[in-house]
């Protein structure tokens, strides 16, 4: 075998190992259920406004104006290459194949539609809605231990209060960039007050996330639920979870960098029609 052959053996080797790589991820993409929850942030999005309607001043016509901002800002094919890139650099082939074989699972399959779910605008309001049934039909306490030991495994509430605070400081750092108005003792300032503020959003943040847990799960019996507990808690699933989460938490960052400058632009557009 010459050297030219040798060589274009190898390449072949090569390009075949990332052409299976690449279609792993793009696999694990969709069967993790990340794919429809990049899909379903703008509709979650538009629900939080419209729920927000009766506390703020906002006109229809603004209110038009801000969802088409989010329409564009949170666009699934902008943030999908985030996404996919986070998982391409952070899992290896051996994780990936792991992962795929726990997500085509039967019990695999069902844990990523009840999340899917609960992550829609639908869920978002029915999340609403059974929290108010919390006071008078609290869930048992073998299900709140479950809920924990499962936010433990996955490091769940670090995780949510962490992007909660980089999501608002990506906002700030973008509208300090996008506004000749605001300058970077401004911004110095507001991110020393967040993080003064960070013990008072952790609990917050920490509130909201057991709600989510416990609206999530809450039809799963113990057959499907206990093994997705243990899945959780081995080398793999922890890595599995935490890779997801810092990969929704990069898109949302990239898209709240976004949303800071659009809805600077959005804010001197408003004002210039008050004025004229």
């Amino acid at each position: 075998m010459n050297k030219i052959t040798v060589l274009f053996s190898l390449y072949m080797l090569a390009f075949g190992a990332y052409a299976e790589t690449e279609s792993d991820v793009s696999e694990l993409y969709r069967l993790s259920g990340l794919k429809t929850q990049v899909e379903q942030f703008r509709e979650v999005i538009k629900t939080t406004i419209n729920n927000s309607k009766q506390e703020t001043k906002l006109s229809d016509e603004e209110r038009k104006a801000f969802a088409k901002v989010y329409d564009k800002v949170f666009e699934p094919r902008q943030l999908q290459p985030v996404v996919m890139d986070a998982l391409r650099s952070n899992l290896q082939a051996d994780d990936i194949k792991k992962i795929l074989a726990w997500l085509r699972s039967p019990t695999g399959q069902k844990i990523t539609q009840v999340e899917a779910a609960s992550t829609s605008a639908e869920g978002y309001q029915d999340m609403l809605e059974y929290a108010q049934t919390l006071a008078s039909n609290p869930p048992d306490e073998a299900y709140i231990n479950k809920m924990s030991e499962l936010a433990g495994n996955t490091n769940m509430f670090e995780s949510a209060v962490n992007m909660a605070l980089k999501i608002q400081l990506a906002l700030m750092a973008s509208a300090a960039a996008a506004s000749s108005d605001f300058s970077v003792e401004q911004f110095n300032q507001l991110a020393q007050q967040l993080q003064a503020a960070k013990p008072a959003i952790a609990e917050k943040v920490t509130q909201i996330t057991m709600l989510s847990l416990l609206y999530t799960y809450k039809d799963l019996p113990a057959t499907d639920l206990d093994p997705y507990i243990a899945f959780t808690a081995t080398p793999v699933g922890r890595k599995f979870n935490t890779v997801t989460m810092d990969a929704l938490n990069d898109a949302m960052v990239h898209a709240s960098k976004q949303l800071g400058v659009e809805l600077v632009k959005l804010g001197q557009d408003m004002r210039k029609k008050q004025k004229s």
